[in-house]
């Protein structure tokens, strides 16, 4: 099944608008925003690793979003 771009941002765009909106609200802080983000993303993990046809090729396209992230925040004086 190959994902559909337009649902994907979708989805992005409420999920960022309900976490900003909160965040505001509640006056969170840095830390509490990406423990929030990073908690969803491992609960993501979780339910695509439940949910998959294929646990070999979910795991491999989940590390190299992973690897992906990784590389948007090296740090660059290092490479």
């Amino acid at each position: 099944m190959s994902s559909r771009h337009d649902v994907i941002e979708q989805l992005i765009a409420v999920a960022l608008d309900g976490m900003s909106a909160v965040a505001q609200c509640e006056n969170a802080s840095n830390d509490e925003v990406m423990s929030a983000y990073f908690t969803m993303l491992r609960r993501g993990i979780n339910v695509a690793l439940t949910l998959t046809k294929d646990p070999a090729a979910t795991r491999g396209a989940l590390r190299d979003s992973l690897y992906t992230v990784l590389a948007d925040v090296a740090d660059p004086r290092l490479h």
